[in-house]
């Protein structure tokens, strides 16, 4: 466990690093802050709530390693998401 937690520490906060690159980009300037601090903050209120689906997950599907392996499907959708993600290259700020 030791051995994969900076792996895991790595990809986790590499998610949180392209918040501020790319969400203030996709907003207007009289909403820019409102917008992305919703974004961000969205992701610690879902957060909060995943804490009981896991818990859930753990009794369905009887074991903590596959209630892990479900939840990190979400990892993999968003990055099928992204995939749609507006380009926002070469475009002047609003």
């Amino acid at each position: 466990m030791f051995l994969l937690l900076p792996i895991l520490g790595f990809f986790a906060q590499g998610v949180m690093s392209g918040f501020p690159i790319y969400l203030p980009e996709l907003f207007r300037t009289y909403v820019r802050t409102t917008g992305v601090g919703f974004c961000y903050n969205l992701g610690r209120i879902a957060t909060a709530g995943g804490v009981f689906v896991v818990g859930y997950l753990v009794g369905v599907f009887g074991s903590y390693a596959r209630a892990t392996t479900a939840v990190s499907l979400v990892f993999i959708m968003g990055i099928g998401i992204l995939a749609f993600a507006r380009e926002t290259r070469g475009e002047a700020l609003k």
